[in-house]
């Protein structure tokens, strides 16, 4: 079940990311997640964490703990992302008391309410409609976790290709600025 929990969270950022947060800030809807599908995988992340871990616990430990570790995983994603394909996908760096423009306060509080609604109002919700199938759900799961996979590989594979046309590119136009440089310093010489 935890697989199709992380799914629904997954899914559910998603939606968060690409309308609520690309509206305040594009005006339109925007594909904001680094996959292709309908699913930003942080989300589904945190959101196992919590619900695994502080589930027994009350409103005040879940704020404090998940601020903590989500606001850690929004970090490490962030940088591994970042580092990893040259490019930012969010950038908190014009926010107050942010952290290389990886996470800022204002995220760390909105993760920490989130996650006292998520574990305490939403997930009950979640365990109760999955529950009420009765049935093997296993074929759906090893089917999202085939689109996830093959959806992760071809976003790795665009990513890298965009990256090296972006070189490309870059050295062409360097290497003719050069060449008109060396042009212009002849004829004026």
């Amino acid at each position: 079940m935890i697989t199709l929990y992380f799914f629904v969270y997954s899914f559910i950022g998603w939606i968060y990311e690409s309308t609520i947060c690309s509206f305040l800030k594009y005006r339109r809807f925007v594909n904001r997640g680094f996959l292709n599908g309908p699913y930003c995988p942080i989300y589904g992340v945190g959101a196992v964490v919590g619900i695994s871990l502080y589930k027994d616990m009350g409103h005040l430990e879940i704020f404090i703990l998940s601020m903590i570790t989500s606001t850690i995983l929004e970090y490490i994603t962030g940088y591994v992302l970042e580092k990893t394909f040259k490019r930012k996908w969010w950038d908190y760096s014009k926010q107050p008391l942010n952290l290389h423009g990886y996470i800022c306060l204002m995220a760390t509080v909105v993760f920490g309410i989130a996650n006292v609604a998520l574990i305490t109002l939403v997930h009950p919700n979640i365990v109760l409609y999955f529950e009420s199938f009765n049935g093997n759900l296993s074929i759906l799961v090893i089917g999202l976790i085939t689109v996830i996979f093959l959806d992760t590989i071809h976003s790795v594979q665009t990513h890298f290709s965009l990256i090296e046309t972006y070189k490309l590119s870059h050295d062409y136009f360097k290497e003719k600025k050069n060449h008109m440089r060396n042009a212009i310093s002849a004829l004026i010489r």
